[in-house]
């Protein structure tokens, strides 16, 4: 249902324009541009909230198209991505001190990979669409959630 509610605010925002056309067609799967970008942060939103990279790894191990030895290295630095975003307490970090270029060209890694290896969810991306609504909703919780 969290993912759900991440792709309503994702539309309700307004920051991805035509953001209906950037979907599957339940009956022939076929992918329209940007549907990794959308998928990618609702997906990385989550694994941020958990902590666990499964759902993120699995998508890469389970298309076959990387080799083992690969997996182990982009499973690390996909750990300590979203390590970055807390604290060593496990709070989330404030936004707008963490290093945002940095920040956005390890997002950008990761849904290349997302975009262009993963099982289900492969599809030409916008690659100058930045990921607003996680960097709003990481704003917002700073802001307004104490715990």
């Amino acid at each position: 249902m969290l993912h759900e509610l991440i792709h309503y605010y994702q539309d309700m925002s307004g920051y991805y324009p035509d953001m209906a056309s950037m979907g599957r067609d339940k009956d022939t799967r076929v992918t329209s541009k940007g549907f990794a970008n959308l998928e990618f942060e609702t997906m990385l939103i989550d694994n941020i909230r958990t902590g666990i990279p499964d759902n993120y790894l699995n998508q890469l191990k389970e298309s076959k198209l990387l080799p083992v030895a690969e997996l182990a290295k982009i499973r690390d630095e996909y750990n300590d991505f979203l390590k970055s975003f807390k604290d060593s307490q496990g709070k989330l970090r404030d936004i707008a001190q963490m290093d945002k270029p940095k920040l956005l060209s390890d997002y950008s890694k990761f849904l290349d990979l997302y975009a262009t290896k993963s099982k289900d969810y492969r599809s030409e991306i916008f690659a100058d669409m930045e990921p607003k609504a996680l960097l709003d909703l990481l704003k917002y919780i700073n802001e307004h959630c104490k715990n």
